[in-house]
């Protein structure tokens, strides 16, 4: 008996019960690993330190469900019955199937982190497998696997510490970097207009299509990781976004500096977008929430924390807008030798390489005419078959978060929502310096410390939301994704109480809570979107091969691209007509028009709170997701008995 390990728990006996999961059940189990990336599986037997080869089709027989080839084991007989509530977002007859190419879920669930629970392997199969420099090669016929040996250092979940901790660090920082800018560009407005003879609106258009840049550039690019990896993606737009500077700097004109503080934007949100993703490469979910946590609060507080710095650039007249551009020369091209040398985290890719070489070196070895039909193997990882070409990528990057936001109401509305909130941030962040100038007569480096009721509310807000996780975890399973929404309700009534105390008492406290509530949202939006419709994958074509589907590690990757396009769309809008607003209303009143928009839209987390289920069975989306779900299970049924028959065989 062959003892091999496995990294939790959570399952152990599931199987013996002759009780399958439900699908809600399996999906809160995603929702607390954060499953952002697809992760292969080892369907082969491996042999470790001259131990037989074990059958993956006989000891995936007996593992619980959800299991996959990172943990092929087989489960113990000791373990108590699962009592858990059924779905109220789906049938609970419903599971989700993997790939046959084993990258996905596995048997109605999804691929577990690595820990330590031993568990026992009682059939032996006759796949050949050996471990060559941390990758585990497995020959099936002509075909030899490429996948990580266990406990594999090149490996991104097995990276050492302090490895994790610089590609966390230099990733966050990316995404302050780039949420710095906007701060920073926003003061230097009134010097902009004067050097260049600008207009106020035309300075203003700056942060719009600096927003915009961060909308739609992602809807083109956001596959580009799963086709040439991260690492090049973060350097080839970190340099792009660094050169950018120049020709801002340089400028004479305002349409130079509108042109490529633009295509500036666009390159920052590739970088930016991928960082959740990055980070769910290397860190188990227990290990991921703080940093999570980190990444969030840096793409809200560079934005406040800039004007507080560069406010005092500003204010002297020797230096003001020009060198707040060069002083993020030096400061982003300082950075940028940290981030050319950040390692490949996407594990996919690793493979996909590793086998592109050992393909390499065969025909080498076999001679230089030799092609792949005339050497004895050749080598593949899994995330090569029938791997989706990139243009039918970009096609659905481009489509289907557009079409979420038109057909899920869910989808819709909290878009909306979150939208008109991060206008206001936006509004908040030009409408400062023009209030806080013209009404309380504060100098240039004076209404830079302002900004601090903004960062006040962002840390405040990233305090609160530890409170929000313990609710969550505690009445997710009579909640289902709702429990994601209270800090969402709470932060919609301060959002909009905030507002009004902006507008018509203490202008510094009314920002602290609009902030707090806005990034209340932010997250809460993000979250729960995600936990609906975490299940339904963006990066390919659905297919009707297993291994072309579409499985749950870009679960988000649509709801946050179509969230993310509505978002900054409608953001990049406000700046054309906020100087405008305020100018006709007074800031009083048109404050009070953001406060009275967010009291009705405050409304949206309440009704999804008490009625999400039911609008969710009404989803044209769930009905087919349901279908494709029950063709999937019926194939994956008609593959195991398969394997189950050819392994009696054996």
């Amino acid at each position: 008996m062959t003892v091999l390990h496995t990294n939790d728990t959570s399952r152990v006996g599931f199987a013996q019960h002759g009780r399958r999961k439900s699908h809600y059940e399996q999906e809160v189990e995603v929702l607390e690993r954060d499953l952002l990336d697809r992760r292969p599986s080892h369907h082969g037997p491996h042999r470790q330190n001259g131990a037989p080869a074990v059958s993956s089709s006989t000891a995936n027989s007996h593992a619980p469900v959800g299991w996959t080839g990172h943990d092929t084991a087989h489960v113990t007989s000791q373990a108590a019955s699962l009592h858990e509530e059924p779905s109220p977002c789906h049938s609970s007859e419903l599971t989700v199937a993997a790939p046959e190419g084993g990258e996905g879920p596995s048997e109605g669930g999804f691929r577990k982190d690595k820990d330590a629970t031993a568990v026992d392997v009682d059939q032996l199969g006759t796949q050949e497998s050996w471990e060559e420099d941390g990758y585990l090669f497995t020959k099936e016929a002509r075909t030899v696997w490429v996948e990580f040996a266990p406990g594999s250092p090149k490996d991104p979940f097995q990276f050492p510490q302090a490895r994790k901790w610089y590609i966390t660090i230099v990733a966050i920082f990316y995404t302050f970097a780039t949420s710095w800018n906007t701060g920073a560009y926003a003061v230097g407005e009134p010097s902009m207009e004067v050097d260049t003879g600008g207009t106020p609106l035309q300075a203003a258009a700056g942060l719009g299509v600096y927003a915009w840049g961060f909308a739609i550039f992602p809807l083109v690019l956001s596959s580009g990781s799963e086709e040439f990896g991260r690492k090049p993606l973060y350097v080839v737009t970190g340099i792009l976004y660094w050169l950018f500077f120049f020709p801002i700097a340089k400028a004479k004109s305002m349409p130079l500096v509108l042109v490529f503080h633009f295509l500036q934007g666009g390159a920052g949100s590739v970088g930016s977008t991928m960082v959740g993703g990055t980070l769910a490469d290397i860190w188990v979910t227990s290990e991921r929430g703080v940093k999570m946590g980190m990444f969030a609060l840096c793409a809200v507080l560079g934005n406040s924390l800039a004007p507080v710095a560069m406010s005092w650039v500003e204010a002297r007249s020797s230096l003001q807008w020009r060198w707040i551009q060069w002083i993020q020369v030096i400061i982003f091209g300082a950075f940028l030798p940290f981030l050319m040398v950040i390692p490949e985290t996407r594990d996919g890719v690793i493979l996909r390489r590793k086998a592109a070489t050992m393909r390499k070196e065969m025909r080498k070895l076999a001679g230089k005419s030799s092609t792949n039909a005339t050497v004895d193997a050749e080598y593949r990882a899994r995330s090569e078959v029938d791997k989706p070409k990139l243009i039918d990528l970009v096609k659905v990057s481009l489509t289907r978060p557009v079409w979420l936001l038109i057909s899920e109401p869910i989808v819709l509305f909290f878009s909306l929502w979150i939208s008109m909130a991060w206008g206001v941030f936006y509004a908040l962040t030009q409408s400062i310096p023009l209030i806080f100038q013209e009404l309380y007569g504060f100098s240039t480096g004076r209404v830079g410390l302002v900004y601090l009721s903004m960062s006040i509310g962002t840390i405040l807000s990233f305090i609160f939301n530890f409170y929000q996780e313990y609710l969550y975890r505690k009445n997710v399973k009579t909640r289902g994704p709702e429990a994601r929404l209270y800090a969402a309700m709470v932060g919609g009534v301060c959002f909009a109480v905030g507002c009004f105390i902006y507008a018509w008492t203490s202008p510094c406290i009314g920002i602290v809570i609009v902030i707090f509530g806005v990034f209340c949202i932010y997250l809460g939006v993000f979250n729960f979107l995600t936990d609906c419709y975490t299940i339904y994958a963006s990066s390919a074509l659905a297919g009707k091969s297993p291994s072309q589907r579409i499985y749950p590690h870009d679960a988000n990757r649509p709801l946050a691209t179509g969230q993310s396009f509505a978002r900054n769309m409608v953001a990049g809008a406000f700046p054309f007509f906020t100087r405008q607003l305020y100018h006709n209303l007074t800031p009083k009143w048109g404050t009070t028009l953001f406060g009275c928009l967010a009291t009705l839209l405050a409304v949206i987390p309440f009704i999804a709170f008490f009625y999400g289920p039911q609008i969710r069975k009404r989803s044209k989306f769930a009905i087919a997701l349901a279908a494709e779900e029950e063709r999937i299970n019926a194939e994956k049924e008609v593959e195991r008995q398969a394997r189950l028959e050819k392994n009696e065989q054996v």
